[in-house]
């Protein structure tokens, strides 16, 4: 009986503690963002294409009202990709790059639960460097300056008043701005390219799906 009530009261403190997990204006939230995508394509005639990422993106933010953050973020990401080509053509490609931004959060409690949904406006600066490499004879590399304006929408659990789990849906909607260069070394010459575009991934979400974890430090 004993071991039922203390049970009983562990149980309501913990949900008592939960259910206060309030973002208060003044709080600081630190935490980040992994993300790992993989994409393979089979058309059953001449190509075939592989293609993975990997980033981390850690940040840290303010809430300057209650349930709104603003902060600033930095991240590396890396990836490689691979095209084959019939008959005995094969494009790998690898890159690593960098990024900075600021973003801002707003999030929304789902009645009274522990559950939040949040949508966030990010932007940001990257610089990437690809290595292409078509073999049988030729490399490029490529280097490539981007600014993003982009949102993202995401759901958080409130495991304590000081742990945010989360989920987030990269890219949903995005506008950007590139400006390359590409260095051939076959050829020794180099290539500058510059756009513009706005799109979105409702198509592709299961491949930009990103896990982060929050700490909540309360004012």
């Amino acid at each position: 009986m004993k071991k039922a009530l203390l049970c009983t009261l562990l149980f309501i403190t913990v949900v008592t503690v939960s259910t206060q997990a309030q973002i208060t204006k003044g709080s600081t939230l630190l935490g980040g963002n992994l993300s790992y995508g993989q994409f393979k394509a089979d058309n059953g005639f001449s190509v075939v294409q592989k293609n993975s990422t990997f980033s981390v993106n850690p940040s840290a933010g303010i809430a300057f009202k209650d349930n709104l953050v603003a902060g600033l973020s930095v991240g590396y990401i890396t990836g490689k990709e691979k095209q084959l080509f019939a008959p005995a053509n094969e494009l790998n490609i690898e890159k690593h790059g960098y990024m900075g931004g600021a973003f801002v959060r707003k999030y929304k409690q789902l009645a009274k639960s522990d559950f939040y949904l949040f949508g966030e406006a990010e932007l940001s600066y990257s610089y990437m460097k690809q290595e292409r490499h078509d073999l049988p004879a030729n490399s490029t590399i490529i280097k490539d300056n981007n600014m993003y304006l982009g949102f993202k929408p995401g759901l958080s659990y409130a495991v304590s008043n000081r742990l945010h789990l989360e989920l987030g849906l990269n890219n949903l909607l995005y506008a950007n701005y590139s400006f390359s260069k590409e260095f051939n070394h076959q050829t020794g010459t180099t290539v500058k390219r510059s756009g513009a575009s706005v799109s979105t991934n409702i198509t592709n979400l299961s491949n930009n799906i990103s896990v982060g974890v929050r700490f909540l430090l309360a004012k």
